[in-house]
């Protein structure tokens, strides 16, 4: 008796260890797999970590580490700048660049760490923005009435900002570039009509004219709007209305601006919201949260709402990086630059090579079962984050078939070809969705081999796991 009773714990102890360690397999096998993929994405090996990335998926469908990969939101590596980089980063259009700063503004080239201070010939400059071209900076500094104004500054090709015209665009308290540059958004712009000062509101003003027009706004008690941005089709708009009543009621809405009376509030929280960013491709929307009693937090939701937001860092004005690989943010300790990584919302699979005067792309489908369709355009930049060439706006699509990479050239003339260093590639799908990636030229070699960097990020190495000092 007393032997069959052992016989029997014993078969229940290896029943009971057998399902703890089924148990623990999944979670296991997800954590692995979590931390493949973020070091294939640290490595460079982008592709190959995609297929980790969906296997991941399979095996913890559900969990906030899951709904981080499905939108690209994992961190996957950081670099920490020191306290003399703070406030407001902005991206050259290549990637390369940094300027940052309030009121006096330094640049950081992320190739090689180089800090510069930048020149300004009439005094300080506040909320600053960069142009897809690279070569003007918009921002606030007062005018003689003491309000804040919008003024236009043209580059040299150092760390120089002159000021080709006096007069301020407009009031207003933030500027932001369109993503083909030829029109600014203003928050809290106005205008003066005879003696009377007219508030505008959030406006557009063409750059080719200088005209510049209210969007409009009705909201039964949100009535005022700021910290506006552009989403990367040149209509959507993100920004934060409020109605006086509390400064810290804040609320995110998205809109656009061909049609401002369909709005859609993102945030519900009761929090000052604001400093909106939209990624590239224009899934996920960055932002700053001040909530009473807590520390000031980046957070990130989807542009279409469907999330609820999540708390990414302790920080402040994040910005997007060209190719939305990379997300910088203002602390009080210094400027942290995030790579990202997860499950790209990119249909294609891009290589590049630089074959003697040209720019040769191989564009394949991401998944085997995918026939994607797309429009491809192209900026080139030279060492000073200056565009020197771009193509015209695509009328045809091109398909693509999973069983032959599509092959596009792209010419690149001797005078060009000496000069560039970087070329952004920008596809857009007829969903509306938009996919950049940024490639480092480098020198061409004869005969079709890759140069040093070819067809990789235009930057510095990708940072690596944990932070650097």
């Amino acid at each position: 008796m007393v032997a069959a009773r052992t016989r029997l714990l014993r078969v229940c102890l290896c029943l009971v260890l057998t399902q703890n360690v089924r148990g623990q397999e999944k979670p296991r096998r997800a954590a692995h797999l979590f931390e493949e993929a973020k070091r294939l994405e640290r490595e460079g090996a982008h592709d190959q970590a995609q297929d980790i990335w969906r296997e991941f998926l399979a095996v913890e469908p559900d969990s906030a580490r899951a709904l981080a990969v499905r939108n690209g939101m994992v961190v996957v590596g950081e670099l920490h700048l020191d306290k003399s980089c703070r406030h407001y980063p902005a991206w050259s259009p290549d990637g390369r660049r940094l300027l940052f700063g309030y009121g006096k503004l330094r640049m950081l080239e992320l190739s090689t760490g180089k800090r510069s201070n930048v020149e300004i010939d009439s005094g300080p400059l506040y909320c600053h923005d960069w142009s897809p071209d690279g070569y003007t900076v918009a921002g606030r500094r007062p005018m003689p009435n003491g309000r804040p104004g919008a003024f236009l500054f043209e580059r040299d090709t150092g760390a120089v900002l002159f000021q080709p015209e006096a007069e301020p665009i407009c009031e207003a308290v933030i500027t932001k570039f369109s993503p083909d540059g030829r029109r600014l958004l203003l928050s809290a712009a106005a205008r003066m009509v005879g003696e009377r000062r007219a508030s505008l509101g959030l406006a557009v003003c063409d750059l080719e004219t200088l005209k510049v027009e209210s969007i409009p706004w009705r909201h039964a008690t949100r009535i005022a709007r700021n910290h506006a941005c552009w989403g990367p089709d040149g209509d959507t708009i993100v920004f934060h209305a409020y109605s006086g009543v509390s400064r810290n009621d804040r609320a995110l809405f998205v809109t656009r601006v061909s049609a401002p009376g369909d709005a859609v509030q993102l945030t519900k929280d009761n929090a000052n919201n604001e400093s909106p960013a939209v990624s590239p491709e224009g899934r996920i929307v960055a932002y700053s949260r001040r909530q009473k009693g807590k520390p000031m937090m980046v957070c990130l939701t989807r542009l279409d709402g469907s999330i609820e937001p999540m708390e990414f860092a302790v920080g402040l004005q994040p910005a997007w990086a060209p190719d939305g690989r990379r997300l910088a943010y203002s602390t009080g300790r210094g400027i942290v630059i995030c790579d990202l990584g997860g499950l790209d919302a990119c249909p294609v699979q891009l290589d590049a090579e630089r074959v003697d005067e040209t720019l040769r792309l191989s564009l394949r489908p991401g998944a085997a079962d995918q026939a994607p369709v797309v429009y491809l355009d192209y900026t080139l930049y030279d060492a000073d984050s200056v565009c020197i060439g771009a193509s015209e706006p695509a009328e045809q699509p091109l398909t693509l078939t999973p069983d032959k990479p599509l092959s596009v050239d792209i010419p690149l003339p001797a005078d060009l070809a000496a000069a560039c260093q970087t070329a952004r590639i920008t596809l857009a799908a007829p969903d509306g969705s938009y996919f950049v990636r940024l490639v480092a030229l480098g020198k061409a070699t004869p005969g079709g081999n890759a140069p040093d960097g070819a067809g990789t990020d235009a930057t510095a190495p990708r940072a690596k796991d944990g932070a650097e000092k």
